[in-house]
């Protein structure tokens, strides 16, 4: 059985035990997919479960609010083995708020965005793109990759 998991190995596939099982091929990471929902009135540290977890129904509940992506070193962490230079993974933000509470997304430590201004305005959802751009001082460059406007939040 080891062969065949070091064989899978030199292919770039990999898999992680629970709780969540993810798969891995070729960097692009594959998980469980988990909604999580927050109406924090106030700024937010995403945690990397609501990364990890893909869907993230957001609402400031009548304001602003700047949210802060989890740092390089705990979301590569998160990530668990077979993490590569180039692994990348995706979220998207719901938010269901009101036009006009613009939720504004920051980096953490060691996380660069692309562009350096990333927002969603209330009944969007917001597609995010994380890349991997190193694992040994782990770094991440976050891209929007666009907003779409929802028919109904």
């Amino acid at each position: 059985m080891s062969g065949i998991i070091n064989f899978l190995k030199t292919l770039g596939v990999y898999a992680s035990a629970g709780p969540d099982f993810r798969w891995g091929f070729n960097g692009h990471i594959r998980f469980k997919n988990t909604v999580n929902t927050d109406a924090t009135t106030t700024a937010l540290t995403w945690t990397t479960a609501y990364l990890l977890g893909g869907l993230l129904v957001r609402d400031p509940t009548g304001g602003t609010a700047t949210d802060t992506t989890p740092t390089a070193v705990a979301i590569v962490k998160a990530l668990g083995n077979g993490v590569v230079v180039g692994s990348c993974f995706d979220l998207f933000v719901k938010h269901t708020g009101s036009a006009g509470e613009d939720v504004t997304v920051a980096g953490g430590d060691s996380v660069t965005l692309s562009p350096t201004t990333i927002k969603v305005d209330g009944g969007e959802v917001l597609h995010l793109r994380f890349v991997i751009t190193n694992v040994v001082t782990p770094a991440i460059t976050v891209y929007s990759l666009g907003v779409q406007v929802l028919t109904s939040p």
